[in-house]
């Protein structure tokens, strides 16, 4: 499964990767915190998964969700923020965010959901945690 991650936060930026890497059948295609990079990188990449920090660059995270689920076959976004916020939860949503998860709360929930889209694309059809690379 391709991953691209965009990033605002450093840190955000660095335990995702570390994350997603640990996950066999995973490939990160990208890894930027500029918005028009990122978009550019969707385009070409076609990765499944965008894990997509809600502090990009120049506040831009919600139009760059927007952008991506204009795209014929849009990949699957989970937005993460580091700082929870009702109002910007309900407009990631509503701009077609499939997950939106605290960063250093809610990390492991990133996880469950690559599990689970690597279950569903697995031809043995099952997985877990135990599947991450030792």
């Amino acid at each position: 499964m391709k991953v691209l991650v965009g990033y605002g936060s450093v840190y955000v930026g660095q335990r995702i990767v570390k994350s997603v890497m640990e996950f066999q059948n995973t490939e990160i295609v990208g890894v930027s915190r500029e918005p028009d990079e990122i978009t550019a990188l969707v385009r070409e990449r076609d990765p499944e998964v965008v894990i997509l920090d809600t502090s990009l660059a120049q506040g831009r995270g919600l139009e760059v969700l927007r952008e991506l689920k204009t795209y014929a076959a849009p990949p699957v976004v989970i937005a993460l923020t580091s700082f929870w916020n009702e109002r910007y939860m309900r407009m990631y949503i509503e701009a077609g965010a499939d997950y939106y998860f605290h960063a250093a709360d809610e990390h492991e929930k990133v996880c469950d959901v690559i599990v689970r889209m690597l279950s569903v694309s697995s031809p043995s059809g099952g997985l877990s945690m135990a599947d991450r690379n030792e």
